[in-house]
């Protein structure tokens, strides 16, 4: 299943709508709409960057830094804002959720 880890401080970005189903000391348990995400399968091992080059492929896929690189045929990538919980998961799996407005865009990372 996804973890989505702790967050810490003030979110200022894009979150989605959940239903909160429990609530304990020091857990929620929430229940999520569908949602599209960015996501990379990466081996940290083979990465620079080590268990954070995903999360670098996907802020370069998104523009967070340079060039997006989400291009739809010849035309230009289009920046994409950033989103929370970013998704991690075992074995190398690492989301962003897709701001609502721009899922009808979305294209697949090469």
């Amino acid at each position: 299943g996804a973890a989505m880890g702790m967050i810490l401080g003030k979110i200022t970005v894009e979150t989605p709508k959940y239903k909160s189903l429990e609530k304990k000391e020091d857990i929620e348990i929430r229940e999520y709409d569908s949602a599209v995400v960015a996501e990379v399968t990466y081996d940290p091992k083979t990465m620079k960057s080590g268990r954070d080059g995903g999360f670098m492929i996907l802020a370069g896929y998104i523009g967070a830094i340079g060039t997006p690189c989400n291009k739809k045929g010849s035309e230009p990538g289009e920046k994409i804002a950033m989103t929370a919980p970013v998704i991690t998961q075992e074995h190398g799996k690492l989301a962003f959720i897709v701001p609502f407005y721009f899922c009808e865009v979305m294209m697949p990372l090469n």
